[in-house]
């Protein structure tokens, strides 16, 4: 790997199908939407997805749509941010109901860069949404090629969640194997997958009546394969989060949580953290110690335990806050873990108020995987459905950011914040900061000052069932 409801748009949308430009080769410059989904699921579900596109540069940028039928463009003024919703784009694309990885590309001018999030959410029949969201990535930050190995944490926690894998070959014709470990680093089994140039397979309750803790790890052995993993609430929920397919090779022996919580929220909420932690299957008989370093948000002085995982095998630590450090509750804070042998990490957020259970990714950083420069968090609301909130922690020297809201309208007047070393801000209702009124599809654009080292965390969150859908920093050349 190189680097891997319905909200419509408030005003008119400009587009026109050139024509044979559905024959042309997806290219690596080209950015994947994984699916553009409009349909049934399990459980009842009824899933929609909305996509908004942020342009931070100066000038006006066309996009190019392809599903798979006509394409047709829209057009993103300078430094403002929209939203599409799945709806109006399957009926642009002239095709039914349905999953449809798409193709974005840059038209005009040369050299743009767009920012891009992609939501998809259940809309529960007495309102509200569950749902996740995905970064939207160039191909050539986002494929497996032959003799790299994407591996997925388990979305099994005692059968309450089912793991979805989706692979989609690209470029041409594709084929990968798919294997399955169990949490001590044994072989459960293996099958092969084979794919034709632009098709897709979904791979459905990968982990059914295994143990909690499994890994499935995917190996292409002909072609290029974009892949992306869903974990699936067994719940009257159906809530989503997104799993992200771990490459192999980085193994670090230091991660990041941006953000770790045994705290409760608004409407009856309270979130944990669960942090997952796997070390490469093997034959090991050593036992290293893990450190973890909780720095509390409210700037107190941080904490530090000790635990111990066995190699070749996945330790999840379970509402970790609490477990490792009681005295902290209620609270929030970044935790930062460390070993003398190198692993894989991963977290997610839970909550399970009245209305059911819910859950977020959060990615974990590795090191020289800091926000150095600027950056966009695209999908951001405020408004009667959704709130967004943005958490950054400062991990190296006071710095000064400037934020900015765009928005359909254009861009608001930028905010000026300064972090001091060490610090941890969160911004509830950031967009509050810019504007009294709601804004349901802006995108923030932070430009940090020279020397930063951030991590970053954002979440779009449902009103009415409290459900965070995680929003990924989409970083900009500089």
């Amino acid at each position: 790997m190189r680097h891997v409801l319905s909200i419509l748009l408030a005003f008119p949308l400009a587009f026109t199908s050139p024509a044979g430009a559905s024959d042309e080769p997806i290219r690596e410059d080209d950015y994947l939407i994984p699916a553009i989904v409009q349909g049934s699921g399990q459980n009842s579900a009824q899933y929609t997805s909305d996509v908004t596109i942020a342009n931070p540069g100066p000038s006006e940028m066309t996009l190019e749509f392809y599903l798979n039928g006509p394409v047709f463009e829209i057009k993103v003024p300078a430094r403002s941010s929209r939203s599409l919703g799945s709806a109006e784009i399957l009926t642009l694309a002239g095709v039914p109901d349905g999953t449809y990885p798409t193709r974005v590309r840059v038209k005009s001018p040369a050299g743009a860069v767009a920012a891009m999030t992609l939501f998809v959410q259940n809309t529960l029949a007495a309102g509200g949404t569950y749902g996740l969201s995905f970064p939207v990535e160039r191909l050539s930050d986002s494929v497996l090629e032959e003799g790299d190995t994407g591996m997925y944490f388990s979305g099994s926690i005692d059968d309450s969640e089912r793991l979805n894998i989706g692979l989609f070959a690209p470029f041409g014709p594709a084929a990968a194997t798919v294997e399955t470990y169990d949490a001590f680093g044994l072989w459960l089994g293996a099958r092969s997958v084979t794919l034709a140039p632009r098709e897709r397979v979904q791979l459905t309750d990968v982990l059914k009546g295994r143990p909690t803790g499994c890994r499935v790890f995917v190996k292409p052995v002909e072609g290029s394969i974009f892949t992306y993993g869903t974990s699936v609430s067994n719940s009257q929920t159906n809530d989503p989060y997104r799993v992200p397919a771990l490459l192999t090779s980085w193994v670090s022996d230091t991660w990041t949580i941006p953000a770790v919580a045994a705290a409760p929220g608004r409407a009856g909420a309270y979130f944990t953290s669960d942090v997952f932690l796997a070390t490469l299957p093997g034959t090991h008989d050593y036992e290293p110690p893990v450190t973890l370093t909780y720095r509390p948000r409210d700037g107190s002085a941080p904490l530090t335990r000790t635990t111990q995982m066995l190699m070749g095998s996945t330790r999840i630590l379970f509402d970790v806050v609490t477990e490792f450090f009681p005295n902290q509750v209620p609270g929030a804070g970044v935790l930062e873990i460390s070993s003398p042998w190198k692993f894989l990490a991963f977290s997610v957020t839970r909550s399970t108020p009245a209305t059911g259970p819910s859950s977020q990714d959060q990615p974990a950083v590795r090191p020289g995987g800091e926000l150095t420069g600027p950056a966009v968090l695209p999908g951001l609301s405020e408004n009667e459905g959704f709130r967004s909130n943005v958490l950054v922690s400062n991990t190296g020297d006071e710095v000064r950011l400037s934020l900015t809201l765009l928005t359909p309208e254009g861009p608001m007047r930028p905010v000026e914040v300064t972090l001091a070393k060490g610090e941890i801000r969160q911004f509830d209702s950031v967009i509050r900061l810019f504007s009294p009124n709601d804004i349901p599809a802006a995108s923030l654009l932070i430009e940090p000052g020279a020397g930063a080292k951030l991590t970053v965390s954002s979440a779009r969150i449902d009103n009415q069932t409290n459900d965070p859908a995680g929003i990924q920093a989409v970083k900009l050349p500089r």
